[in-house]
C-alpha cells in the first residue's frame, strides 16, 4: 500500500537527505518543502530531488514562522498537490527534517488501516484546567503572523461556546487517510470555518485536529486515537533540545510507534547501522544519482540587515538613557535576521525588562512592541501595568518567550509596519519613534495599577 510523505525542511541538508534514503521506495510518493530561509545546500538537494525521482515533489519555499498559520498553509498545500498527482496513495504523513523511521519500509509493521486516520488528539472543553487555559489563550486575541518571525496578538478576541465544543488540541504529526485529506482541503478552503484558526496561535494544534475530529462525529471520518510518532520530550529523553535517545527508540518501537523525534544531530553508532539497513541508496548512490541532473542555482533571498541596524541606531543617536542592542543570528538561536532592542537605562521596579522589540525577518514587514518581564504566577491571563494591558508573548524569538507585550489600543496597525516596494523607511521610523513616546509615558505613568 502507497504512502505519501510530505517532509517539512528548514535547515539541515544532511537530515534531509538520510530521511529520503531511510523511507525511500518506487512506489511512494514524497512532497517536500523547505523554508524561505534554508541553506543553499538544503535548497539544491531539494531541487535535485524533485528532478531525479518521478516520485518526489517539491513545493514552492514560503516563509515559516513557529506556531504560525504558514505551517498549515503549506500542509494544506502539499494535501492538495498529493491528491492531484495521480499517485495512487493511501495515508498522508506529515513529516519534518527532525524524523527517523523506526522500521524498514518493508516491514509489516506499516500496514495501516485503510481508509483510517491516525491523531492523538484531546477535545479541549473537558481538558485539565491547565492545559484548556494554555488552548483557549490560543484564541483569546486576534493573532496576525509576522512573516518568518510569529505571531502577535492584535486585539481581543470572543469565543462561543459552540465554537469551543468543536475544538480539539493535539500532535501536528497527523497521518491522514486519503479521504480525510479531501474533508480537510474543501473545509479548510471555506473562509468562515478558517478565520478563526488563521487568526489564532499554534494552529498546526488545532486546525487539521478539529476538522478532523469533528467529521470523524460526523460518521464522515475514521481516526485511531495515536500519533505514529513518538515526540522525545525532555522528561523522556532527559535534554532540553528533545533530541531522541537509543532508550526513546527502544520504547516507541515496543509501542508500535513508526517514527520518532527529533533525531540527534549525529546519530549514534548502532542506530545509524539499524536507519542504514532501512535504505535502499546509500549516502554514495544517492549523491551519485543527484549528480547527473541539472537544476538552477538556488535563489537566495539577500538581507544585508547592516544598513538597516546603523540607520536605526543613527535615528536613536540623539537621544540619551537608552541602550541599543542587536541580536545576531548567527551566534544565537531562534532571532530573525533583523532583532534589535532599545531599553531605557533606568526602569521602574513594575516595569522590569522594559524595552522596545524591532523585528523583522525579510526586511519589508516589522513588528515593533514594548515588552516586560511577566509578574510572578500570571499564567496566561493579560495583566494591567499602568493603565495598560500587557499580554503574552507566544513568539519562539530568543528572549521573547512568554515575555509581556504591552499592549497599546490607539495604535491601529498594532506596531505592525510593512515598506513600499521602493524601501523608504518613514513609516518604520515613524512607528520606532511612536513607541518610544509611548514607553516613556508608561515610565512617567506612576502609581497607576
Amino acid at each position: 500500500m502507497a504512502n505519501c510523505y510530505f517532509i517539512s525542511c528548514h535547515r539541515d541538508r544532511d537530515h534531509v537527505s538520510d530521511l529520503f534514503r531511510f523511507l525511500y521506495r518506487p512506489g511512494h510518493l514524497y512532497i517536500l518543502h523547505h523554508d524561505e530561509k534554508a541553506p543553499p545546500l538544503l535548497r539544491d538537494l531539494i531541487s535535485r530531488l524533485a528532478v531525479a525521482f518521478p516520485n518526489v515533489m517539491a513545493l514552492p519555499a514560503h516563509l515559516h514562522s513557529w506556531g504560525g498559520y504558514s505551517l498549515v498553509a503549506t500542509a494544506l498545500r502539499a494535501m492538495e498537490a498529493a491528491l492531484k498527482s495521480g499517485h495512487s496513495w493511501e495515508h498522508f504523513f506529515w513529516l519534518s527534517e527532525q524524523h527517523l523511521p523506526l522500521f524498514s519500509q518493508d516491514s509489516p509493521g506499516w500496514g495501516l488501516e485503510v481508509g483510517t486516520s491516525y491523531c492523538d488528539a484531546i477535545a479541549v472543553e473537558p481538558m485539565y484546567a491547565e492545559g484548556r487555559a494554555d488552548v483557549l489563550h490560543r484564541f483569546s486575541m486576534d493573532f496576525r503572523e509576522l512573516p518568518g518571525v510569529g505571531c502577535f496578538g492584535e486585539q481581543p478576541a470572543t469565543m462561543d461556546g459552540g465554537f469551543m465544543a468543536c475544538l480539539w488540541h493535539g500532535g501536528n504529526w497527523l497521518v491522514l487517510a486519503r479521504a480525510a485529506c479531501e474533508i480537510l482541503c474543501a473545509q479548510a478552503a471555506d473562509p468562515v470555518i478558517a478565520a478563526p484558526f488563521v487568526a489564532s496561535a499554534l494552529p498546526d494544534e488545532t486546525f487539521l485536529q478539529s476538522l478532523l475530529m469533528t467529521a470523524a462525529g460526523r460518521g464522515e471520518a475514521r481516526v485511531l486515537g495515536q500519533s505514529p510518532t513518538y515526540v522525545a520530550w525532555p522528561h523522556l529523553c532527559g535534554n532540553a533540545d528533545m533530541l531522541c535517545t537509543p532508550e526513546n527508540v527502544h520504547v516507541a518501537r515496543e509501542q508500535g510507534r513508526l517514527f520518532i523525534r527529533k533525531r540527534p544531530l549525529e546519530l549514534p553508532l548502532k542506530m545509524r547501522g539499524e536507519m542504514e539497513a532501512m535504505a535502499v541508496l546509500d549516502a554514495a548512490a544517492l549523491e551519485a544519482r543527484l549528480s547527473t541532473v541539472e537544476v538552477p542555482e538556488p535563489e537566495i533571498p539577500i538581507r544585508d540587515v547592516q544598513p538597516l541596524v546603523q540607520h536605526v541606531a543613527a535615528g536613536m543617536a540623539g537621544l540619551e538613557g537608552y541602550t541599543v542592542r542587536v541580536f545576531d543570528p548567527a551566534v544565537l538561536g531562534n532571532v530573525p535576521a533583523f532583532y534589535m532592542t532599545i531599553t531605557p537605562d533606568h526602569a521602574p521596579e513594575d516595569l522590569r525588562g522594559l524595552r522596545l522589540c524591532l523585528l523583522s525577518e525579510d526586511l519589508r514587514n516589522f513588528k515593533v512592541l514594548i515588552a516586560i518581564h511577566p509578574p510572578e504566577g500570571a499564567g496566561w491571563a493579560p495583566v494591567t501595568v499602568r493603565g495598560r494591558h500587557a499580554y503574552p508573548l507566544r513568539v519562539r524569538v530568543y528572549d521573547l518567550f512568554l515575555e509581556r507585550e504591552v499592549v497599546i489600543a490607539d495604535e491601529t496597525d498594532g506596531g505592525f509596519v510593512t515598506l513600499a516596494a521602493n524601501g523608504d523607511l518613514t513609516p518604520l521610523d515613524q512607528t520606532i519613534h511612536r513607541y518610544l513616546g509611548h514607553m516613556e509615558a508608561l515610565v512617567a505613568a506612576a502609581g497607576q495599577a
